[in-house]
């Protein structure tokens, strides 16, 4: 499937460039060139490109610097989730020898 959207593009740019080879005149300032119009559609399309790029890199940037603040605030958050569980096992198992012990001087106290 990827070697058909790809064969098609490459085909579709490849058609653009050759129906749009006629040469046209750009005046900017103090020069005079003369380029194939699927060139000026080519870098009229990588400018607006670049500048798109340009003015999402910077919220997309700081959009991925939160995430990364996010993973590791959620990282601490398991380790101290980890700990709280253990010690509660510990506890737990303090809490049952302690009933354990009642049980048993309730056990003597009765004889």
């Amino acid at each position: 499937m990827r070697a058909i959207t790809s064969g098609t593009i490459i085909f579709a740019i490849i058609w653009f460039a050759v129906t749009n080879a006629n040469a046209i005149p750009i005046n900017a300032f103090f020069w005079n060139i003369s380029v194939s119009t699927a060139v000026v559609v080519f870098i009229s399309f990588a400018l607006g490109f670049l500048f798109g790029v340009i003015r999402i890199a910077p919220a997309w940037l700081k959009k991925r610097i939160q995430v990364g603040k996010g993973h590791k605030a959620l990282d601490i958050c398991i380790q101290e989730n980890k700990e709280h569980s253990e010690r509660i096992k510990q506890l737990e198992m303090e809490l049952a020898l302690e009933r354990q012990q009642v049980k048993q001087e309730d056990e003597q106290q009765a004889q």
